[in-house]
């Protein structure tokens, strides 16, 4: 993002907590209600209304959960964009925050009042469930939506999803491995929506690739144990198991799984004759978190993802802002922030952040690096393929600095 001059204030507007009084519906709907409304505002709120936009200005809200199952993602995503606002801010962006709680009534509720109080673009929701909450009462004010979630099923002309994609993770590794002259792909993946996708994406690309996939293979996500399904991935020829390990029928395996589970399944691949440079280890983005080297299975092996280099000073900011590390999930609200900071000047003297300088083809540069929105929905990115090393991942294969060409 272009640097900028020192930001105003964030405007936050306190809020009744969602108490089963504050949820209880009203009988006017903010639906089809254009721009700023002080009376829905107060009776949404039980309380006064917030100040209208300042003139020439453009609010932007922000749809996290600040309570609930999810409030430590949510708190983390308001920090960052608070932070965001500070340093990219230029005088025409209001921001103010609004707390789904993670439950569909209080989603609504906080879209109504956000919309009542004039909002310009919505910064959120995090979950698919409460994006589909959020998306009619947006649509029918024209309202932009920059979903945090990944679930590429709740985009649509007025919903971009902001969120990492698997499918984009997906097609960044398994191209590369492709290039790197791997051709026979087998893929370990939960029996969950998650899993679908990536085993749907990587069936589809192969077919497009020099790539065959020889095996699939799925398990429960309640799995613990992982010796028999790893012991069904095929083999090639005859082995003693008491001489040596068998010899795995492909050169490439896609485990489409994080955290404990991963580890689990990596700690046996070398029992079964899973190990390099005879098939190369390939993971999704659910692998961008410290500590996989330590796994010895996993050194080595590739991922996608957005390049750290440029997230290493809004980390440090945070740290000292804040004083914790923040969620991995953090930097999208930073960067939906500051895309909203960019555009509020137009934004503000037209009333609307247009579709036309959200699709901007050039795109924006943010803390997970080059994106750009896209007219279906989605965030197209520039990743990083990662390298697995005992003391932190490496970048093997840098993103590309720009959308020329395509």
């Amino acid at each position: 993002m272009r640097p900028a001059p020192p930001p105003p204030v964030v405007k936050v507007i306190p809020e009744p907590p969602p108490t089963r009084e504050a949820l209880a519906p009203v009988e006017q709907p903010a639906i089809g209600r254009p721009g700023y409304d002080a009376e829905l505002a107060r009776a949404l709120r039980r309380g006064p209304a917030a100040p209208p936009p300042e003139p020439g200005t453009a609010r932007a809200c922000l749809l996290v959960p600040l309570s609930g199952s999810e409030a430590r993602v949510g708190t983390a995503m308001q920090q960052a964009a608070i932070l965001s606002f500070f340093e990219n801010g230029r005088g025409r962006l209001e921001l103010l925050p609004y707390n789904t709680a993670g439950q569909a009534g209080q989603t609504a509720r906080a879209a109504q009042l956000a919309l009542a109080d004039g909002c310009a673009l919505f910064l959120g929701p995090l979950l698919a469930a409460d994006v589909q909450t959020v998306a009619p009462l947006a649509a029918e004010r024209g309202v932009p939506v920059i979903a945090f979630s990944s679930d590429r099923r709740v985009a649509s002309e007025n919903v971009f999803v902001f969120g990492l994609t698997p499918q984009a993770q997906v097609e960044r590794v398994l191209r590369f491995a492709a290039a790197q002259g791997r051709h026979k792909l087998a893929i370990l993946a939960p029996n969950d929506p998650y899993g679908a996708t990536v085993l749907q994406t990587a069936k589809a690309l192969a077919a497009e690739l020099p790539m065959t996939v020889v095996a699939a293979e799925t398990y429960p996500a309640s799995a613990t144990e992982f010796a028999d399904i790893v012991r069904r991935l095929p083999t090639t020829g005859r082995a003693d198991a008491a001489v040596s390990p068998p010899t795995p029928a492909f050169d490439a395996l896609l485990i489409a799984d994080g955290g404990a589970r991963l580890r689990a399944i990596a700690a046996q691949l070398p029992a079964h004759g899973i190990i390099p440079p005879q098939v190369q280890i390939l993971g999704t983005g659910l692998w961008d978190e410290p500590g996989l080297g330590e796994q010895a299975a996993l050194v080595g092996a590739w991922y996608a993802a957005p390049d750290p280099m440029f997230r290493r000073d809004f980390e440090s900011a945070y740290r000292s802002t804040f004083g914790a590390a923040p969620h991995r999930l953090a930097t999208l609200a930073y960067d939906a922030t500051a895309m909203a900071a960019l555009l509020a000047p137009d934004a503000g003297a037209k009333g609307a952040f247009s579709r036309a300088a959200l699709t901007d083809p050039s795109g924006f540069l943010g803390r997970d690096g080059l994106f750009r929105l896209t007219a279906d929905g989605l965030a197209d990115r520039r990743l990083a393929v990662m390298q697995v090393a005992p003391g932190q991942t490496t970048v093997i294969s840098a993103p590309e600095l720009s959308f020329a060409g395509s």
